[in-house]
């Protein structure tokens, strides 16, 4: 099994589940931007950052008995999706898990405490930080970034959660900043 695959069960474990798959997609966004073990491909998508790759890997996981979905239609014309582990990959994750080095093992737990403390953010300021960070990984400015990304989601700026994303954009790019020097 990948590392990056047994990471997401890991992650996914921790955070005891995962309403959504915006929010899987932006907070693995954020992880690959800290470094960690995310090796999938992004572009920009509907809602921002979006990795065809991680679907895969998800529906996989899924196909495997390893991930569980379960899918809601509140009657808004969504559909909601939860993520958990199925009883399989609670099973299986310890020995799975042990497989891998201490060093991986070390990682990967930081990871899923990251995936935890990013997954209580409203899965819209998510979105917008992973956007901003997007166009600056793209090569934009920040100021090009932030405009990018409020042209785009058609933002008021003193909504709340505008404030939010831009500090949250913000202590991110430095992170991901200090950690390339």
């Amino acid at each position: 099994m990948r590392l990056q695959d047994i990471a997401l069960l890991k992650c996914v474990e921790e955070a005891g589940n995962l309403d959504g798959r915006k929010r899987l997609q932006k907070t693995m966004f954020f992880l690959k931007q800290y470094g960690y073990p995310v090796a999938n491909t992004y572009f920009i998508h509907y809602f921002g950052p979006y990795s065809a790759e991680l679907a895969e890997r998800v529906d996989d996981l899924t196909n495997q008995d390893l991930l569980e979905e379960k899918c809601d239609e509140p009657g808004n014309g969504f559909t909601e999706y939860h993520y958990s582990l199925s009883d399989t990959g609670l099973e299986k994750l310890p020995e799975i898990f042990q497989g891998v080095t201490e060093e991986q093992q070390s990682l990967i737990e930081e990871m899923a405490q990251e995936f935890v403390d990013l997954k209580q953010h409203d899965v819209f300021v998510l979105e917008m930080a992973s956007t901003i960070l997007y166009w600056l990984d793209w090569g934009m400015n920040w100021e090009e970034a932030v405009a990018t990304m409020v042209r785009a989601k058609a933002v008021d700026k003193n909504h709340d959660n505008y404030v939010k994303a831009i500090d949250l954009a913000k202590t991110a790019f430095n992170r991901i900043t200090e950690n390339k020097h």
